[in-house]
C-alpha cells in the first residue's frame, strides 16, 4: 500500500498476527520484486502509486501467481481505472479515504478465506 510508512505497517500488523507473510512497499516495481521473491499470501494496494500504478502492478502479480488476493483502494479517480479494474481478480475494493476498520475487515476476510482454503471471487460490479 503507498500510503505513509505507519498506515501500511498497522495494515500489515493482522495478517502477520495469522501466520501469513507480509511485506510493505511504497512503489508498485518494489513491491513487483519482493513478490518475484517472496508470494506474498495478499496484496493490499493502492490504485494510485509512484513508477507503477496498482493496477498495472496488481496484472503482473496475477500473470506470476492468479490465486494471490488483491486489495485495491481508490479514490474517486476509480471510475478512470474501471474498465481495466474488471479484468484483474481484486478480492476486496475499499474507497477512499480508507476507514481502518474497513481495511482490517477485508484483510481479515481474505485471511480466513486462505486459512480455510477457500477461492477468492472476484469483485463484483
Amino acid at each position: 500500500m503507498k500510503d505513509e510508512v505507519p498506515i501500511r505497517e498497522t495494515m500489515a500488523a493482522m495478517p502477520r498476527k495469522k501466520g501469513l507473510s507480509v511485506f510493505t512497499a511504497e512503489y508498485g516495481s518494489e513491491v513487483l520484486e519482493l513478490f518475484e521473491s517472496q508470494r506474498a499470501q495478499i496484496v493490499m494496494t493502492d490504485v494510485l502509486m509512484p513508477c507503477m500504478n496498482g493496477v498495472e502492478m496488481s496484472r503482473k502479480i496475477q500473470e506470476m501467481c492468479y490465486k494471490t488476493p488483491i486489495i485495491i483502494s481508490a479514490g474517486s479517480k476509480r471510475e478512470r481505472y474501471h474498465k481495466e479494474l474488471k479484468y484483474i481478480r481484486v478480492a476486496e475494493y475499499i474507497r477512499k479515504p480508507v476507514q481502518i476498520k474497513e481495511a482490517y475487515e477485508a484483510l481479515n476476510d481474505c485471511c480466513n478465506k486462505i486459512q480455510q482454503g477457500k477461492r477468492i471471487p472476484e469483485l463484483k460490479e
